[in-house]
């Protein structure tokens, strides 16, 4: 976490704004004070706590210790003023959301607060889970690098994920959309024997974007919500973030024709202009 701290002190000098989740895959989590509660209290970045469920690499912790890093987090964000947000990875394991659904029960912490990510899964089929906890009034979160062509061969794209998402009745402000950038992939052979692994880049996020505007199945409008006022309003961020309004944060993109990227504001300072970077890192 400290490492984790250091590097989004880093990011902030270049003028690039962040938050972040204590936490880790696993329970009990790791944290910069030595809990959940006061690193949500007393950290400004970060603004709720991460784990795994039904994930064969994590822990296996009881529920009842999920229960108190989420219960921590929350209690957390109400003193500090904070969302306190409970953000969960949905792993392969055959019981999907059950755990997430067994935590909303013990914690009777209301259901905005709880945002499940990679819900675009078929195989076991999570977004019959992730509809199922829409329909009880939250959000969750749709990975862009998830899809059968990405190496991730139980996923659907996200724009195919969207679709199904829609025609089962749920609005498009439940709905964020993310990169997981930066993560490892596995490289599956013909025979579907993991062979290698890639890093999958941020920018999956813009694609899958570019993806989802010019199918056109929804206002240009409302794919804009899916990576910016939806994401602000869940991370309790709106006063600053996700819309251009006096006072708020001049984060901009300017498109040419077709999408292509040709300006990038961040707080106002260009940090991309005609297509070219025009800030970089310390050791770049």
């Amino acid at each position: 976490m400290l490492d984790l701290m250091r590097r989004a002190m880093d990011l902030d000098k270049l003028g690039i704004t962040n938050y972040l989740y204590t936490g880790s895959f696993n329970v009990p989590c790791p944290t910069i004070t030595g809990s959940v509660r006061c690193d949500v209290m007393m950290v400004e970045k970060i603004l709720g706590v991460k784990f795994a469920i039904s994930e064969a690499m994590a822990s296996l912790a009881p529920l009842a210790e999920m229960a108190e890093a989420a219960k921590d987090a929350y209690l957390g964000g109400l003193i500090s003023g904070k969302r306190g947000l409970t953000h969960i990875h949905v792993g392969k394991k055959p019981d999907r959301m059950e755990p997430l659904f067994e935590l909303m029960k013990l914690t009777d912490i209301p259901v905005p607060y709880f945002v499940p990510t990679h819900i675009n899964r078929l195989t076991p089929n999570v977004m019959e889970h992730a509809i199922r906890f829409l329909k009880m009034g939250g959000t969750a979160d749709m990975s862009a690098i998830m899809s059968p062509e990405t190496g991730s061969p139980t996923s659907l794209r996200a724009d195919l994920a969207l679709d199904k998402f829609l025609k089962a009745g749920i609005g498009v402000e439940q709905l964020t959309l993310s990169s997981d950038g930066n993560v490892s992939m596995p490289i599956f052979d013909e025979k579907g024997n993991k062979v290698g692994l890639f890093n999958a880049g941020a920018d999956h996020l813009y694609r899958m974007f570019v993806r989802i505007a010019k199918d056109g199945k929804i206002p240009f409008s409302d794919c804009l919500k899916l990576v910016t006022t939806n994401v602000a309003r869940v991370l309790g961020i709106e006063g600053r973030k996700g819309s251009i309004k006096a006072g708020k944060d001049a984060d901009l993109i300017l498109f040419k024709k077709d999408y292509e990227i040709d300006t990038v504001l961040a707080r106002g300072q260009v940090m991309v202009k005609g297509g070219k970077e025009t800030v970089r890192g310390h050791f770049e």
